[in-house]
């Protein structure tokens, strides 16, 4: 089974490295994880139109779906996952991919589904909370999610992947808590708790960061990390599919775009603890500049 995970950055390297340390000795499976980020100089929340990111993300699947074949996509990027179903090919492809929205969505809904009168924070990157998919979602739950905020918290997004203890992504995320904690301070006889959801596959990475920014705001929270969702229903459907040779996984890193040694290091140091095999893989990624051409579909 050859299973392909797409991000348009390395955020979704969180999700490829706990499902592989799962599978691993339990299976046979090919797991391929492609960066999908569009040019050096540029990536999809710095691009204006919305339409210029369907079309670029439309051409990365439609080129992933032809030259990799996969049995199985994962849209391991929120940012990705909101433009997936304005794009043409989704329609050709949607029996075998999985996106992570509705990790952040349903599964939350699931999650919470007994309580009632929580205030509702989303963060995510600009394209995500832009789309406003996830308060859409939740305003049909008004009895659970008596509020819902949403932060973008772009800037936070290359914070974490060049440092994520560094004082910058340290300050961001102190920044981001305290409009969560404005928001709540004048209302806090209307909730019973904070729900946060980290709508970006980065964010975990610096979840002790969060909590105790959280903690500092002194009212009952509960932090949702989607990937881990998503982690545990990868590993459980493919589990239960296969019927190989058991413990043959492979894995490789496919990037259009150059990795530098800096950025390497950087993620390395992230998922490293979870996965170390996955650390040498990055250092031996396949470098793939004619993977797809997005320039051709800026507008």
């Amino acid at each position: 089974m050859r299973i392909v995970l797409i991000d348009s950055g390395f955020g979704g390297m969180n999700i490829a490295s706990g499902l592989y340390e799962t599978i691993k000795d339990r299976t046979d499976a090919e797991i391929i994880f492609v960066n999908g980020l569009p040019h050096e100089k540029y990536g999809y929340n710095s691009i204006n139109k919305t339409q210029d990111k369907v079309n670029i993300l439309n051409y990365l699947l439609l080129n992933v779906d032809g030259k990799l074949a996969p049995d199985l996509t994962v849209i391991a990027c929120n940012t990705l996952s909101v433009l997936l179903n304005k794009t043409d090919i989704i329609k050709n492809i949607r029996h075998k991919i999985v996106d992570i929205i509705q990790f952040g969505t349903h599964y939350v809904y699931e999650r919470y589904k007994s309580d009632s009168d929580c205030l509702l924070a989303v963060m995510g990157s600009n394209t995500t909370i832009e789309s406003d998919v996830h308060r859409r979602y939740f305003l049909r739950y008004s009895n659970i999610f008596k509020d819902i905020i949403t932060v973008s918290a772009t800037e936070l997004i290359g914070s974490v992947e060049k440092n994520v203890s560094g004082k910058k992504t340290n300050e961001l995320i102190r920044k981001y808590i305290k409009t969560v904690g404005n928001y709540l301070s004048p209302n806090k006889e209307r909730f019973t708790k904070i729900i946060l959801i980290l709508a970006c596959t980065h964010f975990p990475y610096a979840t002790n960061i969060f909590k105790k920014a959280l903690e500092k705001i002194h009212f009952p929270y509960d932090f949702v990390n989607p990937n881990g969702f998503m982690t545990d229903y990868l590993s459980k459907q493919i589990l239960q599919k296969e019927n190989y040779n058991r413990g043959n996984v492979s894995f490789r890193i496919i990037s259009k775009t150059v990795i530098e040694k800096d950025m390497q290091d950087s993620i390395g140091r992230l998922i490293e603890k979870t996965s170390p095999e996955l650390k040498r893989a990055l250092r031996n990624y396949e470098y793939a500049p004619d993977l797809f051409s997005p320039e051709k579909y800026i507008i």
